[in-house]
């Protein structure tokens, strides 16, 4: 294995410094965007009651701090969205959808009793490959799904796959 250069980028909230973690890590050709929420750098939750706004203020958070750890958004390959109720689910893909359209990348909603404040109604992960955005091979099982929420089954970036959360639903393995 070779040496990797690690990066952290840190948004400056005191949360972070309390609970040792980062906004965003850099290794190697790989960033990971830790589990965001629509809070602003003055501690207020952004779209309060509004899901689709949320995910509008997670998305500029991400760009920002994926930016930082020099990562972009067309090089998601993984997303994990979490949400305090799953009757906002797909509003929030929907959403993150627009951001997505030629992305694709592999996905997994689910439903979370609550986040840290009950005003959140949506947190978002991601993990980023360098150069994913034109060397990614985009794996779908045909449902129409795929396409109105912009993700895909699998995604394969050199010898690594990323997959979708998948569950036992119509269809067998096609789920």
């Amino acid at each position: 294995m070779g040496t990797y250069r690690r990066i952290n980028v840190a948004s400056g909230r005191s949360l972070e410094k309390l609970a040792h973690y980062s906004r965003a890590v850099r290794v190697g050709d790989v960033v990971l965007q830790s589990g965001t929420t629509a809070i602003d750098r003055q501690g207020n939750v952004r779209g309060v009651g509004d899901v689709a706004k949320q995910v509008e203020t997670i998305m500029t958070i991400a760009e920002w701090s994926l930016g930082r750890a020099g990562g972009r958004l067309d090089d998601v390959v993984r997303s994990r969205i979490y949400v305090t109720d799953m009757g906002v689910g797909p509003d929030a893909v929907r959403t993150l959808a627009r951001y997505f359209r030629d992305v694709r990348p592999a996905a997994t909603l689910v439903q979370v009793s609550r986040l840290a404040r009950p005003e959140q109604l949506v947190e978002i992960e991601f993990d980023v490959v360098d150069g994913a955005a034109s060397t990614a091979r985009r794996i779908s099982s045909g449902r129409a799904l795929e396409d109105e929420y912009a993700y895909s089954r699998a995604v394969r970036v050199g010898d690594r796959v990323f997959v979708s959360g998948t569950t036992a639903g119509a269809g067998g393995s096609r789920a």
